[in-house]
């Protein structure tokens, strides 16, 4: 995994993606005449989203995905409304079609960091509401509550302090 900063001080992997996707979904929010139609993922990034080790996982408890369970891989997981996102909430129109937020896994100190991004509506974990203003990523532990848009999600975390892959290769 390789975690990198752009020059807007997005992180996200360079590994899985060639340009920052935070900067890239903010040019297209600003463009006038825009397609909503639904954007496909490169086939690149499917694969190398295929390849990243699972490290986790969003289970919605409350809302429209009530039930389903979201993968969270190592690096960079874009979560919006858009089919080319990697945790797709296509259920419910408060979240942002791009970036609402993000979640990221980084192996080197086997900590997971939610950002909050293009979103509208806040991001609240466990009652306490981020918006798109907050700049640093807030670290996530086991069992955190997040309410994104109109759902809620119960965070899991595979990696922690008993398990990571780093340590069974």
């Amino acid at each position: 995994m390789n975690l990198i900063k752009c020059p807007n001080n997005h992180i996200y992997n360079a590994d899985r993606f060639p340009d920052c996707p935070e900067c890239a979904s903010i040019i297209l929010e600003n463009q006038h005449n825009i397609s909503t139609d639904e954007i496909e993922r490169p086939i690149e990034e499917i694969n190398s989203a295929v390849n990243a080790m699972l490290v986790g996982w969003l289970v919605c408890i409350d809302g429209a995905e009530y039930g389903n369970s979201f993968p969270i891989h190592e690096g960079y997981n874009a979560i919006g409304r858009g089919a080319n996102m990697d945790i797709y909430l296509k259920s419910d129109p408060e979240v942002s079609r791009f970036i609402h937020a993000a979640i990221i896994y980084n192996s080197k100190d086997n900590a997971y960091y939610l950002e909050t991004k293009n979103g509208v509506n806040p991001v609240i974990i466990n009652g306490k509401s981020l918006s798109a203003a907050e700049t640093e990523p807030v670290l996530l532990n086991d069992r955190d509550r997040i309410i994104i848009g109109a759902m809620t999600f119960i965070f899991i975390a595979l990696c922690k302090e008993d398990f990571s892959w780093k340590e069974t290769l």
